[in-house]
């Protein structure tokens, strides 16, 4: 951890790394800088991505910046960052010249109001009536407090484009539904603790619900694809008879999984490689996903093994981040319609070309006519088929990886079907009969045992005994495991007493975190992850072995080694 001064300004930040491939930036002391500061941080980081940083993650008390260790050192991107924070100091100070320290501190210029129409307490806000009474207020006066502020964009988190706002009145602060509900409608405006937001997209949510607008969020196709930005400020109002007609869940014409799978952007299908005969348990179109938009609310997502992606293009001569197949726990059955190379990585899953069986980690050719057919995938969990060219789907956000959990991306937003037809990108010359080197074969014929961690930002929370537990207990993988995240069976891990009851201000969080639940269990964030988070991360996997996770399976046995 160090410390950081802002040029002529009497305000110090801190740079800590939370992880091996992100830092949080943070003033020293909360009183000495208001969450303008956060904001103007994340614009000038945002502008350095993605060729320095992959993200920039404001919250309401500090800014997650993540990287890739491999191309830039930690001392390297600390120092990057002292130097935004230090030429952010120098214009400021300039530019409040005659001003106080304090006056300094607030923004010269504020961003103009949005307006939020929305329609409060009925079928639309079913949590009201409720809230009146557990609130001691009428539903009008509750309507009342919450049209009145102007609020402010802390930042955007939970699913692309939800708002986490400022400024809800102390009046109206109440707990979260102590059972979440499983489906939340599209522009549901809801209430948790002293914060208030707006649900982009139809999912899962615990706030307490009082209205609805007809706003669309988050449209990924769109050249601005979140409807409120971090620093964004916007009033509620009151309205009836809106139009929810046009509202969807975050997605837009070009994607939306509701058109006719026979078209495909006007794309002549003739054209296709590849038919799905049997998708297997679920298999999506990824690559390596989209890194920089995660103050959005997107997670990077991509290929849950990055490796094993980028080895099978590497073997066919595409470039690493070409689009491929991703199969998960059972493989799939596929014919080709042209002729292709092609090759599986991954853990072993049994390929066989007509019936005959072929070796994972090798390319062959394909003709016309071939069947591909892969079992159960074995030891870990997922396996990939490569194309020669990579799958053509379109982009949206700059990938054509599939986000499972927003419903866009890939091939309609979802997972393959039975019938899909798949194109491959430009052919490119072939390489040949490829293989991959003996010690990455011999690695994936074993299951993953142990992972490396380094202390997470909330290490200091527990007890010394848990944090020696880190690395003494065998863990468990449940059977709650995804692309989102995997819950870990072990005992339970404690807090220092001073933290048992210290709630974490909701954060962003990187890839291959280890959040502690309040009951003391480990789920290790993943690929499709929410950004933010609030509950505290003890540890977090490092980088070069986050391509594991995506092959740990459930009831698997798991160790940690905790790096210093």
């Amino acid at each position: 951890m160090s410390g950081h001064p802002l040029k002529n300004i009497k305000i110090k930040f801190k740079v800590q790394e939370c992880s091996d491939h992100s830092f949080t930036i943070a003033a020293e002391s909360l009183d000495s800088a208001d969450h303008y500061w956060v904001i103007q941080l994340h614009h000038r980081i945002l502008a350095l991505i993605p060729q320095v940083f992959l993200n920039s993650h404001p919250a309401y008390e500090n800014l997650m910046v993540s990287y890739n260790p491999v191309n830039l050192p930690s001392s390297e991107g600390r120092r990057i960052i002292e130097e935004v924070i230090s030429a952010l100091g120098s214009s400021e100070a300039a530019s409040a010249e005659n001003s106080s320290a304090s006056e300094a501190l607030k923004s010269p210029e504020k961003a103009p109001i949005k307006i939020i129409p929305v329609i409060y307490g009925g079928v639309y806000g079913p949590d009201l009536p409720d809230l009146s009474k557990s609130l001691d207020k009428s539903e009008a006066e509750i309507i009342g407090l919450h049209t009145r502020p102007t609020y402010e964009v802390a930042f955007l988190g939970f699913a692309p484009g939800f708002p986490y706002l400022k400024g809800l009145d102390v009046g109206l602060h109440c707990p979260r539904k102590a059972t979440p509900r499983l489906k939340v409608a599209a522009g549901s405006v809801g209430l948790a603790g002293s914060q208030t937001g707006i649900y982009p997209q139809e999912s899962p949510g615990g706030w307490q619900l009082i209205g609805r607008t007809p706003i669309k969020l988050f449209d990924p196709a769109a050249a601005e694809p979140s409807f409120l930005q971090p620093g964004d400020r916007l009033l509620f109002q009151a309205s009836q008879n809106l139009n929810f007609e046009e509202s969807r869940s975050g997605k837009s014409e070009e994607i939306d999984s509701s058109k006719d799978k026979s078209i495909d952007l006007s794309k002549d299908l003739s054209l296709a490689t590849l038919e799905i005969l049997s998708p297997g348990f679920l298999s999506s179109v990824q690559d390596f996903g989209r890194p920089g938009f995660a103050h959005l609310g997107v997670s990077a997502g991509g290929a849950a093994d990055s490796f094993a992606l980028q080895e099978g293009n590497r073997l066919l001569g595409n470039s690493e981040n070409a689009a491929a197949i991703e199969m998960t726990a059972t493989g799939a059955t596929f014919r080709f319609l042209k002729p292709s190379w092609g090759c599986l990585t991954g853990s072993s899953s049994s390929p066989r070309q007509n019936g005959h069986e072929i070796s994972m980690w090798t390319t062959y050719s394909f003709n016309a006519g071939d069947t591909l057919q892969i079992g159960n995938i074995e030891q870990g969990l997922r396996s990939y088929l490569c194309l020669q060219g990579g799958i053509d789907v379109p982009y949206v956000l700059g990938s054509r990886s599939t986000f499972l959990a927003a419903g866009w991306g890939g091939l309609y937003g979802r997972a393959l079907q039975t019938g899909d037809l798949l194109l491959v990108d430009a052919p490119i010359a072939t390489k040949g009969f490829q293989r991959s080197p003996l010690k990455i074969r011999d690695a994936y014929s074993l299951p993953v045992a142990e992972l490396s961690v380094t202390r997470g930002p909330q290490w200091h929370w527990f007890t010394e005994d848990s944090q020696q537990n880190i690395a003494r207990f065998e863990f468990e993988v449940s059977t709650e495991c995804n692309r989102l995240g995997l819950r870990l069976m072990a005992p339970p891990f404690a807090r220092l007493k001073e933290f048992q009851n210290k709630e974490l201000p909701t954060e962003g969080v990187a890839n291959g975190s280890l959040q502690i639940t309040p009951s003391g269990q480990v789920m290790i964030l993943f690929c499709e992850q929410q950004t933010t988070g609030g509950y505290p991360k003890m540890a977090c996997i490092r980088f070069s072995e986050l391509s594991k996770i995506g092959q740990l399976r459930p009831g698997q046995k798991l160790r940690f080694h905790v790096v210093a």
